[in-house]
């Protein structure tokens, strides 16, 4: 009964031992009535009062002591117990090791503007797990973001598919969103890939691959990662709205083994091609039809093999403050307008081009058996080379210009040198253009006098009169292709 009463009223057995200090004992009361839980039943005496009662109170005195911590423990242990949840028992150490289960793959960090993201493999368009190489339909509306996780990785079959189809009603725009961590398994289309009007594509730390027509009449988003066609690119679908590709980052190539895969912009409807960082690969680039079909090139690299500018509207490498490049690789290239290449752009690489350039920037052949040639060939693609930059040639890179060029800056000479062998001019020369060092002996001459030609190199060259006279001369360098 004492156990019971100190289990269940624990704190107040540890309250009621501070009561009795060291030269206390504890007695039954004078009637000698049985234990009660009633406080009157406790008396404190001195020691002089019990002394003859000693022996027996101090070994009653260790069994309550006793009693007491021992009540104590075991409310502790009840107030455990019914502390745990029952859903969570305790099995022990052992149990929870046996219960350990692997987690599911991670999914990669979606971008932040992206809807709720669903696994490319659970899509409602797989209809079930299917061995075969379905052709993908996604029409509902709203926005969707489906990722290529590790899950779609680990399964090859889910990465194949025959078509890939985006459409949505006008007043439902539709956006599907690849993401995946790494570009090492790409999503491959083997037939034609479709993005309609009112719909985006969003490339994003993913990989896309497509063999056949990769029509695109929305928006076509590559942030990261990279995007193929072997086949051709199309941008433009109707004459309404705009489609638009829009590369900041990453890697688009159209070409394929023949080298003879297009990227196109304005076939069959209005197009813009905006390129703001990344880098874009094609066989051939075309801007087609009207002035409405743009390429805005305002930085990163564009590496194409043909260049063929013909909707009659000016093309701008660059927008004067990041850093842009076109390479031309040994082709064809026809501009119909003007083609301007901006401060802190650069032309580079070999091929011909037919039709005016207007340089503020750089053109550079820099490379072994790289040419650029400026040719004209009629109808309605004169050469005309203008340069306000810098244009020079480096490791047997060759300039040629085979139509008219006009250089308006002024060549600074750095030198000025009369020796035995004659008075000679060092100066910065302009690459692919010939330096020509002639004089007057008056300033009311008619004409001006040769004396020795170079050629530029875009380095300091050094021209020379090798039989000056002690009469005045008056010189001046003459620039031309």
């Amino acid at each position: 009964m004492v156990q019971l009463v100190l289990a269940l009223a624990g704190a107040q057995s540890l309250a009621a031992w501070r009561v009795f200090g060291a030269n206390s004992r504890i007695s039954m009361s004078s009637n000698q009535r049985p234990f009660s839980r009633s406080p009157e039943s406790f008396e404190c005496r001195q020691a002089d009062e019990a002394q003859p009662n000693l022996g027996r109170l101090g070994s009653k005195r260790l069994s309550v002591t006793f009693l007491l911590l021992l009540g104590a423990a075991v409310g502790v242990c009840l107030m455990t117990a019914y502390a745990r949840p029952p859903s969570q028992p305790d099995h022990g150490p052992q149990a929870q090791q046996r219960s350990g289960k692997r987690p599911l793959p991670e999914l990669p960090p979606v971008p932040t503007d992206a809807p709720m993201a669903i696994r490319w493999e659970k899509g409602p368009w797989w209809g079930g797990k299917r061995p075969e190489r379905p052709s993908v339909s996604i029409t509902n509306p709203g926005s969707q973001t489906i990722i290529l996780g590790a899950a779609a990785a680990a399964m090859p079959e889910f990465l194949i598919v025959q078509d890939l189809d985006l459409a949505a009603p006008m007043t439902d725009p539709l956006t599907l969103v690849l993401v995946k961590a790494g570009t090492d398994h790409p999503l491959h289309v083997l037939d034609s890939c479709t993005v309609r009007t009112n719909t985006t594509l969003r490339v994003d730390n993913a990989a896309l691959h497509v063999d056949g027509t990769f029509r695109v009449g929305g928006k076509l988003d590559l942030g990261r990662g990279r995007v193929a066609a072997n086949s051709e690119l199309l941008v433009g679908e109707s004459a309404g709205a705009p489609a638009l590709v829009n590369v900041s980052g990453g890697t688009l190539t159209v070409t394929n083994s023949r080298h003879n895969a297009r990227l196109i912009i304005g076939l069959g409807g209005r197009g813009d091609f905006c390129l703001n960082g990344g880098t874009v690969e094609a066989d051939s680039l075309q801007i087609t039809n009207n002035a409405n079909n743009r390429l805005i090139f305002k930085s990163g690299t564009v590496k194409v093999q043909s260049l063929v500018v013909a909707n009659h509207a000016p093309i701008t490498i660059g927008d004067g403050i990041h850093p842009a490049r076109l390479h031309l690789v040994g082709g064809t290239n026809f501009i119909s307008s003007l083609l301007t290449i901006s401060s802190n752009a650069t032309l580079t690489g070999s091929g011909t081009i037919y039709g005016p350039v207007a340089n503020y920037g750089t053109v550079v052949a820099g490379q072994p058996g790289e040419r650029l040639t400026f040719a004209s060939m009629p109808p309605g693609y004169s050469s005309a080379v203008t340069n306000w930059g810098r244009m020079y040639m480096t490791n047997g890179g060759v300039l040629s210009f085979q139509g008219t060029a006009c250089n308006n800056v002024v060549q600074p000479i750095t030198e000025m040198t009369k020796t035995s062998a004659g008075f000679t001019f060092k100066l910065v020369s302009v690459g692919g253009f010939t330096h020509t060092l002639e004089y007057k002996n008056a300033p009311s001459d008619a004409t001006w006098i040769p004396l020795a030609s170079t050629n530029g190199s875009g380095e300091i060259v050094s021209l020379t009169d090798p039989a000056p006279t002690d009469n005045p001369r008056y010189y001046h360098i003459r620039l031309g292709p």
